[in-house]
């Protein structure tokens, strides 16, 4: 299934793991998974795996994602990153030298 992109893994009435790592988008919406936006019960995610072109998260994303374990965030994205399945907030300063 095609949302924000990327692929949806996922059997009816399972956890599903969104992949829009290959996807070029750069915005995820406030309230973007809330029933508004969402195209499936969001209730089953627990994995969101992120491209290094999302430069914004809007208020409450995955307010609605209450299994949501894990977001993963590819290590070039020049915004955010992720530790232990957490997202941070990055800023990346180069060397002057």
């Amino acid at each position: 299934m095609d949302f924000f992109g990327g692929t949806l893994k996922s059997n009816p009435n399972k956890y599903v793991i969104l992949d829009i790592s290959g996807s070029n988008i750069d915005n995820i919406p406030a309230d973007a998974f809330s029933s508004e936006y969402m195209i499936y019960d969001c209730n089953t995610l627990v994995g969101f795996i992120m491209p290094d072109s999302v430069t914004s998260i809007g208020d409450r994303a995955f307010f609605y994602c209450s299994n949501l374990k894990t977001i993963d965030v590819a290590n070039t994205n020049p915004v955010y990153s992720s530790v232990d399945g957490m997202v941070y907030y990055t800023i990346k300063i180069k060397p002057s030298c």
